[in-house]
């Protein structure tokens, strides 16, 4: 009964713990729902701020491209006689500047000049008088013409008769008898959609949410929205102010989403809590029960029951890993047996389908009678059969490996042999020739010094040959020494690097190295050829790397070489012929990628939105490598050329007629006109409005 209480009361004690953290989670959860709304509220705030500051920015340049229109028509008239019967040719000179004025802004839709002095009003359709401008155009009475005239400062107004266009208007004074009262107005007619597509275009606000002002008199949008939470943002003159609705739907939408994604990942997660905490519930609940079922004795069992119980399960256990240790042993020394025996028969003759399938059955691999690879354990046997029953016991003990067929070249056989008593040599190899059965084959006999296990130089002669034979016959590849660990590398790493890196001294002086090193700690020829095999393996699969192609022929005649000098000699061919293959290749590839990055340039630079970034990441290089390889390439900066090209064909579509200034600059990857302007000045020396007159004066005069 005690032991239940104190169950039942651990039981109520996780309970409570459990709760404390369920309720810890949901309230770490309402604080990072909360914090992550926030700051997604903010960024889309800051976000709409810097639209909107765009958007003003291009409405004050709008306004001053508008008042340099009325400039330049004032500059130009002060000295002469303005719109006379005389000067009727410069009539159309002034209707030409607007024109060129009109191109630099998209906004212009119609445009009248208005002379107050001789009551006459101008436009591209044709002359008329303040009185057809006042009924046929504006459709108003003709003295509410004089309310034009009231300032020398631009007028925004509403149109009278139509709701979807504004009137901007300029009036100026041409005279110069130092009278204040203009005497000409210039006035664009500008529809709202015009207005509104570029404020859309530019800052990509949502039109419903928006709400434009000029001095107090509203252009675009609804003032309702002024009465919920906005974001207004005005010009350093303050004549323009845009007004927006910091929550747009869109936004709501994106806090939606978080929340309900929030909440069922809350709910999982509380779920599965709740889940882990009724199972270690019912795990703790009635012990007594659970443990009398297991040892099978009746649930009001007294506890000296229970115990001996217990302890009869625990010699029971141990019991049965104590017979299944015995049974294993005993499993092992029967296979041993079996291996045994049935390897004595195989090398002495016995060859039949039954006896294959028992060695298969035995784990014993053979690749008779073409063996890659045999590493003997050799022990004190003098007899034929004191020798063959040594190499069973080898097997049997898993000291000897016989590798599968496949690995070997067609003819040769290769034998390891690590021996114990080197006077036995020539016997041991006479019997070996003939329980195997080497018919038609070589047999390569390479002989270690005298070792009392398997010691590392007998596995590292395996795993040579091994790598060897697989590179050579395009098997999967063996771990050879070098990985193994068995002898200084270093040389050989610094060797295939240099050769990565094309630096043909560097690559003789660590060769050179190298082979001082096999003078002087392995003087066996023996572990020299192991040594020899690992180079091989590693140049392989290093030029591989490096896309080279090599004459395997030479490859393999440093392998075969007769000593260290041959040895020497040989490599430092391979090695120069794979450095100059390699540097070829190197200056092949970067004269490809100099010509591939300069067409793609001229393929993309008339974008607008194509950067050099741009360029550099369709070729996985820095915008540094590319400004190199265009300065190599052209022998121009990178920004010079792109100037240079986009010039170039700015001047060719200006010489047509069916493409104004505005057209032009957009073009030829230019969406800020007066910059592209500037720019064209400067490489010509002529705006391109004078270089097209220029070329057509020149055309004329042809």
């Amino acid at each position: 009964m005690a032991k239940r209480r104190e169950s039942s009361m651990r039981l109520r004690h996780f309970g409570s713990y459990m709760g404390v953290v369920l309720c810890a989670c949901v309230l770490i959860g309402m604080l990072g729902l909360s914090r992550a709304i926030n700051e997604i509220y903010e960024a889309s705030r800051l976000e709409y701020q810097e639209r909107m500051e765009l958007a003003v920015e291009d409405l004050c340049s709008q306004q001053e491209i508008l008042e340099n229109v009325s400039f330049r028509i004032k500059s130009s008239a002060l000295y002469r006689p303005f719109f006379t019967e005389r000067n009727a040719y410069y009539e159309t000179e002034v209707v030409e500047d607007i024109l060129k004025y009109r191109d630099y802004s998209p906004l212009i839709d119609e445009y009248y000049l208005l002379q107050r002095e001789t009551g006459d009003v101008y436009s591209p359709q044709g002359k008329l008088t303040f009185a057809q401008f006042a009924q046929y155009r504006l459709r108003v009475e003709e003295p509410w013409l004089d309310g034009l005239f009231s300032g020398m400062e631009m007028q925004i107004l509403a149109h009278p008769h139509d709701a979807d266009t504004l009137l901007f208007a300029l009036p100026f004074r041409v005279q110069t008898d130092g009278v204040r009262t203009p005497d000409t107005c210039l006035i664009f007619l500008i529809k709202r959609a015009a207005l509104a597509g570029r404020l859309e275009r530019i800052s990509a606000l949502d039109p419903s949410v928006l709400t434009v002002y000029w001095r107090d008199f509203p252009l675009l949008g609804d003032p309702s929205i002024l009465e919920r939470e906005t974001i207004s943002v005005a010009s350093q003159e303050g004549d323009w102010q845009i007004f927006s609705f910091v929550q747009p739907a869109h936004i709501n939408q994106r806090l939606m989403d978080f929340r309900r994604y929030f909440i069922l990942v809350l709910t999982l997660g509380t779920v599965f809590l709740l889940a882990m905490a009724a199972l270690i519930a019912g795990r703790s609940y009635r012990p007594i029960s659970r443990l009398t079922a297991r040892l099978n004795i009746p649930q009001n069992a007294s506890a000296e029951d229970i115990e001996a119980a217990v302890n009869a399960l625990q010699d029971a256990q141990s019991y049965t890993k104590q017979q299944l240790q015995n049974d294993l042993a005993g499993i092992a020394r029967q296979r041993r047996e079996i291996a045994k025996q049935l390897l004595f028969a195989r090398l002495n003759g016995m060859r039949d389908a039954r006896l294959d399938a028992q060695m298969a059955e035995a784990g014993i691999a053979l690749s008779h009678p073409w063996f890659c690879v045999v590493l003997v354990k050799w022990l004190d046997g003098k007899s034929r059969e004191e020798t063959v029953s040594s190499m069973a016991h080898a097997l049997a003990d898993g000291d000897m490996s016989l590798y599968p067929a496949g690995l070997y070249r067609a003819g040769e056989s290769i034998l390891l042999l690590n021996f114990a008593l080197r006077g036995q040599l020539e016997d041991f190899l006479m019997v070996l020739r003939e329980s195997l059965e080497v018919e038609g084959g070589g047999v390569a006999l390479f002989a270690g010094d005298v070792c009392e296990d398997m010691g590392q130089i007998t596995l590292s002669f395996v795993s040579a040959i091994a790598r060897r034979e697989a590179e050579f016959s395009g098997e999967t590849e063996r771990m050879g020494p070098m990985e193994a660990g068995w002898y200084d590398d270093r040389q050989v790493r610094l060797m295939m690097q240099a050769l990565r890196e094309g630096n043909s001294l560097k690559a003789q002086t660590c060769l050179d190295a190298l082979c001082q090193m096999l003078r002087e700690k392995y003087p066996m020829m023996a572990l020299q050829r192991c040594i020899w095999a690992d180079v091989g393996s590693q140049l392989l699969r290093t030029v591989a790397q490096m896309n080279v192609q090599l004459d395997p022929g030479q490859l393999h005649m440093f392998l075969m070489a007769v000593d260290t000098h041959s040895f020497q000699q040989q490599l430092s061919r391979v090695l120069e012929q794979a450095i100059a293959a390699s540097n070829a290749r190197t200056a092949q590839e970067n004269q490809q990628m100099e010509r591939n990055v300069v067409e793609y340039i001229q393929a993309h630079l008339f974008s607008p939105q194509f950067t050099i970034a741009e360029a550099a990441d369709a070729f996985g290089i820095s915008e540094r490598k590319v400004g190199a390889i265009v300065k190599l390439a052209t022998g121009l900066p990178y920004k010079e050329f792109i100037i240079r090209l986009r010039m170039e064909r700015a001047k060719e579509l200006l010489a047509r007629e069916d493409c104004n200034v505005a057209q032009t600059g957009e073009a030829v990857g230019y969406n800020n006109i007066p910059y592209f302007i500037k720019t064209f000045r400067n490489f010509t020396g002529y705006t391109p409005g004078e270089y097209r007159k220029l070329f057509e004066e020149k055309e004329d005069a042809r």
